[in-house]
């Protein structure tokens, strides 16, 4: 179940006259989660998803390009590379640096 089924849940449980409590046993949730979405749900227009914080997902993965091109994922590697002069970049995991 998502997070919006969840808090659908909870919304349509607390509109039949459900105490937050019951609806916690019964969807088997933290009484916290359940406050938290009545809460919101009583702020008009506020209901919504919050924004994600960070940097987006990329839409089309190179994987993605090649397939729907037809050519190996390579292909496309190296015309990144290549004619775009563009670099993948990918974390790196390093050692904690100790202040």
């Amino acid at each position: 179940m998502s997070s919006k089924e969840k808090r659908g849940a909870v919304i349509a449980l607390h509109r039949e006259g459900v105490p937050n409590l019951e609806i916690a046993r019964r969807l088997r949730m933290p009484r916290s989660t359940v406050y938290d979405a009545v809460k919101r749900f009583r702020r008009p227009g506020d209901c919504k998803d919050r924004p994600k914080a960070g940097r987006p997902k990329p839409q089309r993965s190179m994987w993605k390009m090649a397939s729907d091109l037809g050519v190996s994922e390579r292909t496309v590697r190296r015309f990144v590379k290549e004619d775009l002069n563009l670099r993948p970049f990918k974390m790196q995991k390093g050692h904690y640096l100790k202040g």
